[in-house]
């Protein structure tokens, strides 16, 4: 009987880091899963592939957004690689766009919320009682609240 010393079967019955770490089997069942299926996980995705609940699962994948080793932007499946980020770039550059160093820590958030207001008159030159609200500008005629042609 031939017996191989810390070994099953050829294989090391060392412990690996993901194999005491969650937040290291976390990250593993991330990449592998955005390698297979092209998009991110659920957190109770995440949960189920760890045996851990889905509350613990989300202060994992937050420590791992904090920590830089993921990305998570809006959605309920937001997580993505820095690595895809880093792909983006250097894409965008090859293809001549010109690229900001400053674009890794860009958000894909609309950059103005609601409706904004570029042109603000001003009263300058207006005839009329100012203490009532009544005045006239550009041939209409404010009256207390209205306005009249």
């Amino acid at each position: 009987m031939s017996t191989m010393a810390g070994s099953i079967e050829g294989k090391s019955r060392r412990l690996r880091p993901a194999m005491v770490s969650l937040r290291l089997q976390v990250l593993d069942f991330v990449h592998d899963y955005i390698a297979r299926w092209r998009h991110s996980p659920s957190l109770g995705e995440i949960a189920a592939a760890v045996g851990v609940r889905r509350q613990y699962a989300h202060q994992i994948v937050g420590n791992l957004t904090a920590s830089g080793l993921l990305i998570k932007i809006p959605g309920p499946r937001g997580l993505r690689l820095p690595q895809q980020r880093d792909e983006a770039v250097q894409l965008l550059r090859s293809l001549g766009w010109s690229v900001d160093d400053r674009a890794h820590e860009a958000t894909n958030r609309r950059l103005m919320e609601g409706p904004a207001i570029d042109y603000a008159p001003t009263l300058a030159g207006r005839r009329g009682n100012s203490s009532n609200g009544d005045y006239e500008r550009g041939g209409i005629r404010r009256i207390s609240g209205g306005w009249q042609g």
